[in-house]
């Protein structure tokens, strides 16, 4: 097989689901809280710490634990980046989540999941392409680029030029983020999460309030459930059980066609 042909293999969405993503799904569905309103910043500041470095040990590092400022600071960074995108800072963040407004704390936490997921995704690919791009033979890497950029070329930003491949050749990481950026909009990695969006939406208009408390390994509150609100299309026979009676949260993917 082909050196493109084993790339593409690796970069196929399933296998992203599998190697990468569905733990970061798998957590963030499983992820309770017992309010979606924090009282103050030093709550918020805690809350935020608490799941980014839970979010982090589980699906990023296997274990290995952040002090609990540089949690805070990392979820921050997270929340104010993606504030200033919509205009705000970290205050319009804590404000939505002290008020309740924008989806309120869970659409914070919503925010930082959706980040550790893409930077995860991002160094799978980048080590795909190390893996499969021989890095001390500069034409196969030229060939293997303009071959990658021309079979996925209608996936990826306008900005990525299909003539001049030496260009990412040098350097893979526009031509990756154009790639996650594409698999963000058209792909099905966020199956579980897509369908909790579904059950929130349907419990809140419901009128239901029974929001279970459950404790994180530390002791403080943490919270319930949220979906990234990036990675759009679900996939098909997603079976998930889900209870507001119960802290658990059981998604079943086995049965997707993913």
């Amino acid at each position: 097989m082909a050196a493109i042909d084993n790339l593409l293999v690796a970069l196929d969405e399933r296998q992203i689901v599998e190697r990468v993503t569905r733990r970061h799904d798998d957590f963030r569905v499983s992820y309770s809280l017992h309010s979606n309103t924090v009282d103050g910043f030093d709550e918020f500041s805690g809350l935020v710490a608490d799941y980014y470095g839970q979010h982090f040990s589980r699906c990023v590092s296997a274990g290995g634990t952040l002090p609990r400022s540089e949690a805070a600071g990392r979820a921050k960074e997270i929340l104010e980046r993606e504030y200033r995108r919509r205009n705000g800072d970290i205050v319009a963040a804590f404000n939505d989540a002290h008020d309740g407004t924008n989806g309120g704390l869970r659409a914070q936490l919503d925010l930082i999941a959706e980040a550790l997921k893409t930077e995860s995704v991002e160094r799978y690919i980048r080590e795909m392409f190390d893996r499969h791009v021989a890095p001390n033979s500069w034409q196969d890497k030229v060939e293997i680029i303009r071959q990658f950029i021309s079979r996925c070329g209608a996936n990826l930003a306008s900005s990525i030029r299909a003539d001049q491949p030496t260009r990412y050749a040098q350097n893979y990481r526009e031509l990756i983020h154009s790639y996650v950026m594409s698999l963000q909009r058209t792909s099905p990695i966020s199956a579980v999460t897509e369908v909790c969006r579904t059950f929130n939406s349907s419990s809140t208009a419901a009128g239901s309030s029974a929001i279970p408390e459950t404790r994180s390994s530390n002791g403080s509150p943490a919270e319930r459930m949220g979906p990234p609100r990036r990675w759009k299309r679900s996939p098909p026979r997603v079976a998930v059980s889900l209870s507001i009676h119960s802290p658990e949260v059981v998604a079943d993917l086995d049965s997707a066609d993913i």
